[in-house]
């Protein structure tokens, strides 16, 4: 479980199960401010039904991760066809960053369902013939707003919204009464969602003005807030590289779909292009920037990858589109054949993360993979090597998962700091970090000492107090993290003490000072 935001997370729903309270999510008994209450929760019942380990803190994830392609399916479904849905489920299911987010399970991985719906509502009550039916999916709307809400707050709705309001706009559609449809939804959503925060208010004065003025207006508007240290593209690469090669299918679909406008019915796609562009427009102008907030703008290049793939297997593809589709399946598939191997080598001698014999030989399964359905692709049976090709997305995440990625996650994890605190025969009276927030430290506890450390005795320290903790103050455990030691410069008067290594902390314990008065006296005595 790396730190550290998993940790924390973990942390917080651990502490949840413990205090038997499910709607108020907690860290070291003070109410958690930076998020809602949906995720955490959805967590703590994980690992109260399963156990406290890291298969039930992930679970939750994996879960939402799976409602996120479902509802992208049912989404594609509406728009287009059961064809264009199947593509999109394998869009969905293999987007590469998505995957990689869903592994460190962040709260935006339990927002992107949401987001999906309260599209898909849009969509019907935009189609809707009866005023019956439009005030249904009107209702269904502010339903997925309030789950996004207490997901994420209003960031979340924030960002599809944007992009709706960018359909309107592009499709000349708003009108007052669509203007009056969506304040309804917005309203209704916001009046379900007013308990948690109300009761967030109650136990912690001065929770809405935070919430609201400085972590989303503030955090918006200016620079001075968490992750602003980014550049104005920080998204390009993350979104438009780790979507590929799907994002170069949605684009020939897009393109194709420009080509045929004149023939049928363009608004489908336009406004997943809408979702896209105004969600990226939205995320790029804002002041804080996280690689997670990116999560809901994959969707709709899922699907417009899955109509991409349904018509070239039609032959609906012009001559250009059909070309952007061919050169990038064909190179996905060159890379598929060739990077397995090379990436567990490159791990093993950079990284220092070596793999055993048998992570190989799953790589070299998924390169067969794809060279059979590069080959199939090549004598024109599009369908099977899709199938085919698509064993390689499972095989690869086995073979990285499993092995590799297990090696550098612990060197962000405190699993093994914790494993070295449960062992020490003298128990310390407080742990001090250096370079990271305590995170999963006290997840990994035994209940005994989680309780005895959840009381302000484990705490992360500002590098200017290293001074005072080298030696550590009796009685205190001092762990700094490796990359920080040799930031900080510190290496040397570590070295003279005596220190051990757990995960990627360096660590030494002062001892209390009965302690060593008695040790002086026997040595006296002798």
């Amino acid at each position: 479980m790396t730190d550290p935001d998993e940790g924390l997370h973990a942390s917080i729903a651990q502490e949840m199960v413990d205090r038997g309270d499910y709607f108020i999510p907690r860290i070291n008994g003070e109410p958690f401010r930076d998020k809602p209450f949906l995720y955490s929760a959805a967590q703590a019942i994980s690992l109260r039904t399963f156990g406290m380990h890291e298969a039930a803190v992930r679970a939750p994830g994996a879960l939402f991760a799976l409602l996120t392609a479902i509802t992208t399916v049912l989404l594609a479904r509406r728009l287009f066809d059961e064809e264009t849905a199947l593509y999109a489920a394998l869009a969905s299911l293999t987007i590469v960053m998505p995957i990689v987010l869903t592994q460190c399970p962040a709260h935006d991985v339990a927002l992107v369902p949401w987001i999906n719906l309260i599209v898909l509502s849009f969509w019907e009550q935009e189609r809707a013939t009866s005023a019956k039916s439009r005030w249904l999916w009107v209702a269904a709307m502010a339903i997925s707003i309030a789950f996004a809400f207490l997901t994420k707050g209003l960031i979340g709705v924030a960002v599809v919204g944007t992009g709706l309001g960018l359909y309107a706009l592009v499709t000349r559609s708003i009108s007052p009464s669509l203007v009056v449809r969506m304040t309804v939804a917005l309203v209704a959503g916001a009046v379900l969602a007013s308990p948690w925060y109300l009761a967030m208010e109650s136990v912690s004065p001065g929770y809405l003005k935070y919430y609201f003025l400085e972590r989303h207006l503030l955090g918006y508007i200016t620079e001075g807030q968490e992750h602003s240290d980014t550049t104005w593209f920080y998204y390009v690469g993350p979104v438009i590289g780790g979507s590929m090669p799907w994002f170069l299918f949605a684009t020939a679909a897009f393109l194709q779909s420009r080509l045929d406008a004149c023939k049928r019915s363009f608004r489908p796609e336009l406004l997943l292009a809408c979702w896209f562009v105004g969600g990226f427009v939205f995320l790029t102008a804002a002041g804080s920037r996280l690689i997670t907030y990116s999560l809901p703008l994959f969707p709709p290049i899922a699907i417009l990858g899955g109509l991409c793939f349904r018509r070239y297997f039609h032959s609906e593809l012009a001559n250009f589109p059909r070309r952007m589709f061919v050169g990038g399946f064909s190179a996905v598939a060159a890379f598929g054949v060739i990077a397995p191997i090379p990436t567990l080598y490159v791990l093993s001698k950079f990284l220092h993360s070596p793999s055993p014999w048998m992570a190989y030989v799953v790589a070299v399964l998924a390169s067969i993979a794809m060279a059979f359905g590069f080959a199939l692709f090549a004598r024109g049976r599009g369908q099977r090597a899709l199938a085919t090709g698509m064993l390689w997305f499972p095989l690869v995440t086995i073979c990285l998962m499993t092995w590799p990625v297990q090696k550098l996650a612990n060197e962000h994890s405190q699993r093994s700091l914790a494993a070295m605190v449960t062992k020490l025969d003298l128990a310390p009276e407080e742990i001090v970090l250096v370079g990271q927030r305590v995170g999963s430290l006290r997840f990994y506890l035994p209940p005994d000492q989680r309780a005895w450390y959840s009381h302000n005795r484990s705490r992360e320290a500002d590098p200017r107090e290293i001074p005072t903790l080298l030696p550590p103050p009796p009685g205190v455990l001092f762990a700094i993290t490796t990359k920080e030691l040799r930031r900080q410069k510190w290496e040397e008067a570590m070295r003279r003490l005596d220190f051990r290594t757990a995960g990627g902390f360096e660590v030494t314990q002062g001892v209390p000072n009965d302690l060593e008065i008695a040790s002086r006296s026997e040595g006296g005595n002798r």
